[in-house]
């Protein structure tokens, strides 16, 4: 997600074969002489103070680019950087400058699903309603990856919620858009607690025997102790099958 946003491939060319190269210390130093836009500058050795490891260093240049070029085309990819290596208040209160119209959408979308964890985990309902909403826009994406975990991280902040109805609904969607995602085998077994918890006890015996027959090794539920090996989880999902039955 993040490579489609970052524009470094697209600064001038020199800049590029260093990134390519992975020769960042070059890098840095042809920048700090190079004869292109200063904003351009500090954005690429933003980007390889970052490869590097120097996160302070990158943090610096990403803040520079910001702060002395604010309408440049780069401001609010480098405003995404600084959030994405701060933390804390940081870290949120720039994420939250990004999530407006005129943010470029890559940019905005990669600002928002950043921004999604840490509304859900709020004490504000409103805030964890907020990071839905964000996750459902967000399972639209054309990209695959980011709808598939947009969509799976819906299903789990409603089934945290109590919302078992709806999590049973947007687990559905996972699979049925899904089917050999990632998060498939995980969603059946998530799907059949929130079938179970909404007193739907078929649909739930319907989805636990399908997550069983997929391999599924572990089960998450209230107050749930599971073994550690994958052999005894198998039959902790089985005998839990019996709950469903009954």
């Amino acid at each position: 997600f993040y490579n489609n946003v970052d524009p470094v491939h697209s600064l001038p060319f020199s800049c590029g074969y260093f990134h390519q190269e992975a020769r960042y210390g070059d890098g840095i130093s042809f920048l700090t002489r190079a004869a292109v836009p200063q904003d351009e500058v500090l954005y690429g050795i933003g980007d390889c103070e970052n490869k590097l490891g120097r996160k302070a260093e990158a943090v610096e240049a990403f803040t520079a680019v910001v702060e002395k070029f604010p309408a440049s085309k780069l401001a609010d990819y480098a405003r995404l950087n600084k959030a994405l290596l701060s933390d804390g208040e940081t870290r949120e209160k720039e994420l939250r400058r990004l999530d407006r119209p005129e943010t470029p959408k890559a940019v905005r979308d990669m600002a928002r699903f950043s921004l999604a964890p840490i509304l859900s985990a709020s004490a504000d309902a409103a805030e964890r309603r907020k990071a839905l909403g964000i996750y459902l826009d967000l399972s639209a994406s054309a990209d695959a990856k980011v709808a598939e975990e947009a969509t799976f991280f819906a299903s789990m902040l409603s089934y945290r919620e109590g919302n078992y109805v709806e999590a049973a609904t947007l687990y559905a969607t996972l699979q049925k858009r899904f089917p050999t995602g990632r998060r498939t085998v995980e969603s059946r077994v998530y799907k059949a607690w929130s079938e179970h918890l909404a007193g739907r006890p078929a649909a739930a015996l319907e989805t636990a025997s399908a997550a069983l027959a997929a391999g599924a090794a572990f089960v998450d539920a209230p107050d749930s102790r599971m073994p550690r090996d994958t052999e005894s989880r198998r039959r902790t999902v089985a005998s839990i099958l019996q709950v469903f039955v009954e």
